[in-house]
């Protein structure tokens, strides 16, 4: 059996406005004071999300920013390891210097969550499920996703005071109905509906599922003659190239057969004209 070790770590957060104090989780530091290790790893992909957080930053200025915090890191990692001799001999007190350095508050858009502990047999194990955990968030569903999402339209049509046109419901009638997260009601009749659909499965074929079964639904409401002339599908697609990107087509398509209107998620300014006419 192995011997388990105390890790200490620390999340890494990208915040680029002091002013606020808003932040996104973009890596994990760790660091092995018995075996003298330290390691990260930050977000270099799907940092969609993070950039459609803040308004005010593009992918460009996130990229460089993450790169100059590798860099730095890779120094750090570099130090550790080129002293690795130097620092076993020596106390705990010592040894933990160099981290906590790492953590230490600076003026800068990386910060650092307080540092915490961890038993592991396997660091660099540790490290990638808590950069799962922490940055790729693997415990949120698809559905819990979609929460987020809506409350991001939610947000999003409250600041511009159209929220009071719009509240849950469901569509469709005693045999078959939908429910659907805004809809909107004029006269006792459903003028128009808001869906934001994630579409950022791991894997295509559960890209395809999901679409799937917002598509089947669309079409049996359609067939049905109870869906509203206006639909609107909110759309959150994968950031990379590939086999995601070609299944996310396919469900646009899907989509746009059915005559459904589609947005990027972050296109406030489609959502918004949709909302308001």
């Amino acid at each position: 059996m192995m011997k388990r070790e105390a890790c200490q770590y620390a999340i890494v957060r990208y915040s680029p406005f002091v002013e606020t104090g808003e932040f996104a989780n973009i890596g994990i530091v760790l660091f092995t004071p018995a075996i003298n290790l330290f390691a990260f790893k930050l977000v270099e992909k799907r940092y969609a999300r993070i950039t459609n957080f803040f308004d005010d930053v593009n992918a460009k200025m996130f990229k460089a920013a993450t790169s100059n915090l590798k860099e730095e890191l890779l120094r750090i990692e570099k130090l550790v390891q080129s002293n690795q001799t130097h620092f076993r001999g020596e106390g705990n007190s010592l040894k933990n210097a160099i981290f906590d350095e790492v953590l230490r508050t600076r003026e800068s858009i990386a910060r650092y969550s307080e540092k915490r502990t961890v038993l592991t047999d396997d660091p660099k194990a540790k490290l990638e499920e808590l950069f799962q955990y922490y940055v790729e968030r693997n415990f949120a569903t698809k559905e819990y996703r979609e929460t987020i999402l809506e409350k991001d339209v939610r947000r999003l049509l409250f600041q511009n005071h159209l929220i009071d046109k719009f509240s849950a419901g469901k569509i469709g009638n005693s045999e078959y109905e939908v429910p659907f997260p805004f809809v909107e009601n004029y006269n006792n009749e459903v003028r128009k509906v808001i869906k934001p659909l994630n579409l950022t499965q791991s894997e295509p074929s559960k890209i395809l599922e999901h679409g799937g079964k917002w598509e089947f639904r669309i079409r049996e409401l359609k067939r049905r003659k109870t869906l509203p002339k206006k639909v609107l599908f909110t759309i959150e697609a994968p950031t990379e190239s590939g086999h995601r990107t070609k299944a996310y087509k396919d469900v646009m398509m899907m989509l746009k057969e059915l005559g459904v209107e589609t947005a990027a998620h972050n296109d406030k300014e489609q959502i918004l004209k949709f909302a308001a006419k």
